[in-house]
């Protein structure tokens, strides 16, 4: 409400917030809300003022910026290829994924390239993505926020916009972004398929959630119902990575370094090739 705090009761779930204002360009955003009480800001832009030349000749309007979006397989648009398939990730070798990220977007994923990377390694992942493949994206940092919904691989338009568009800010609480990844990949399960959900952050989870429940059991259980845990390890903390790695090695999806000697862009990519291979 024009910059000033508004404040409301809303019951638990998921929500798609629009943020207008005029001279700014707006904000549209899906949220996930929570027991409890929680702060969300939402910081607008202005859009690039139009130069115009001596001779007055308008300059080429400024590019848009992406929008954040929520797509529900149901009312997605028609693919854009025909075949469904990729040069890279062959159907006939390699079995469909359900992907469900869980993006670190707090303060420190700024320093050393880290969100560059990031994106970088997610950007070349959907270039090898199918019709078949579904991606969701949850992005945390003080709270949990619902991106893109279980999209297929092929969109990669939407898909890279909501990538280039991350930004981190704020402190580091994954574990309730954790467990809501869980169920939107249970939710979108694929019979045969590849059902994974990869978190990447450089910070240590709390090992039990508000419910007392310990994380590695809920790792466990899911992987009972054929989900797997993939992690993305950023940063350089011992304690943390040994957490971040015990979790992996719990979830049966993989470890990738993404910090120091090991650090590439292409270990996402791999990774999913060898979780996702006949």
């Amino acid at each position: 409400g024009n910059g000033k705090a508004v404040t409301k009761n809303y019951r638990t779930g998921e929500y798609r917030v629009s943020v207008i204002a005029d001279e700014y360009l707006p904000i549209d955003s899906g949220l996930l809300v929570l027991p409890g009480e929680h702060d969300f800001r939402f910081f607008l832009r202005k859009p690039k003022p139009t130069v115009t030349t001596p001779d007055s000749l308008p300059q080429p309007e400024p590019e848009p910026q992406p929008q954040i979006t929520q797509i529900v397989p149901d009312t997605l648009p028609s693919p854009t290829t025909q075949s469904g398939g990729s040069s890279i990730m062959p159907l006939d070798k390699f079995k469909p994924n359900n992907l469900v990220f869980v993006l670190d977007v707090s303060s420190s994923m700024r320093i050393l390239g880290r969100m560059e990377l990031l994106k970088k390694a997610m950007i070349q992942l959907s270039e090898a993505l199918r019709e078949a493949d579904r991606v969701s994206i949850i992005t945390f940092s003080t709270v949990p926020v619902l991106r893109i919904k279980g999209i297929p691989g092929n969109q990669k338009d939407t898909l890279n916009g909501i990538i280039r568009s991350l930004s981190a800010a704020g402190a580091t609480y994954g574990i309730r972004g954790l467990r809501f990844a869980y169920e939107l990949a249970e939710k979108n399960f694929i019979p045969e398929g590849n059902n994974t959900v990869i978190i990447a952050t450089d910070g240590e989870f709390p090992q039990t959630d508000e419910h007392g429940m310990d994380i590695q059991t809920i790792i466990r259980d899911y992987l009972e119902k054929n989900i797997k845990l993939g992690v993305m390890a950023f940063g350089r903390d011992a304690e943390a990575l040994k957490s971040m790695e015990k979790m992996a090695a719990k979830g049966a999806g993989g470890y990738m370094r993404m910090e120091g000697t090991d650090a590439s862009p292409e270990r996402l990519l791999l990774e999913i090739m060898k979780q996702s291979e006949r």
